[in-house]
């Protein structure tokens, strides 16, 4: 199957910005909704506290967003491993950015993603729900 990932290179380029936050005041009444809107809340009060940013990403929404609309993403096919022998960088995600290591390429490394065309997505498929 292919592989996609997402580091938070690209997902920090999906912030839940403060005008969509607002718009989804105006999502349906729905469990759904209030999830969302409940923990969109949640990240945006902890990384303003924490980071003293204004806005949270959507990590694990991207995955899902990709599924359903993968020409909102761009990336680049490369050799993907995960350091497991490195006491400094055990557990890292290694991506071969420049093809060096020779090895074939085993995943989509996202680079770029459409956020307002992904935001606009998820609002319309949660007030579905």
């Amino acid at each position: 199957r292919p592989i996609a990932l997402f580091g938070l290179d690209a997902t920090h380029q999906a912030r839940v910005p403060t005008h969509w936050r607002s718009r989804m005041d105006s999502l349906p009444k729905t469990p759904a909704a209030h999830i969302l809107k409940v923990s969109v809340d949640y990240f945006a009060k902890a990384y303003k506290d924490i980071y003293d940013q204004d806005s949270a990403p959507v990590h694990d929404v991207l995955c899902v967003a990709y599924l359903l609309a993968p020409e909102l993403f761009d990336g680049i096919h490369r050799h993907v491993a995960v350091e497991t022998t490195s006491a400094l960088t055990l557990g890292a995600t290694v991506v071969d950015t420049w093809q060096f290591s020779g090895q074939p390429a085993n995943a989509t490394w996202i680079t770029d993603v459409d956020a307002e065309g992904m935001f606009s997505l998820l609002l319309e498929r949660v007030a579905t729900l």
